[in-house]
C-alpha cells in the first residue's frame, strides 16, 4: 500500500524517484519545517555552543533589521505623501 498523493508528489517533485529516499526526504523536510532550532539543539549529541551563539546573533540581527526596514519604508511613504503638490 503506497501513500502517493498530489501533495507528496509536489513536495518531492524532482528530488528523487526512489521510493525509499522519498520517504526519508519527506521526513527530513517535515521535521525541519516543524521543529524549531532550540529543541533540535537540545537533542544534539555534540557541543552546541557555537550553534547557540549563531542562533542568538541571527535573532538579534532580525530584531534590529525588522524595525529599521519598517521605519525606512514609513519614511519613504511620508516623504512621498508630503511631496505631492
Amino acid at each position: 500500500m503506497r501513500n502517493h498523493t498530489a501533495i507528496t508528489s509536489f513536495i518531492l517533485l524532482g528530488l528523487t524517484d526512489d521510493p525509499k529516499l522519498q520517504i526519508l526526504l519527506f521526513i527530513f523536510l517535515f521535521l525541519t519545517s516543524i521543529c524549531d532550532a532550540d529543541p533540535l539543539l537540545k537533542i544534539s549529541c555534540s557541543d552546541t555552543w557555537v550553534m547557540e551563539q549563531i542562533v542568538i546573533l541571527v535573532v538579534v540581527f532580525a530584531l534590529i533589521i525588522t524595525p529599521v526596514c519598517v521605519l525606512l519604508s514609513y519614511t519613504y511613504i511620508i516623504r512621498t505623501i508630503l511631496g505631492f503638490p
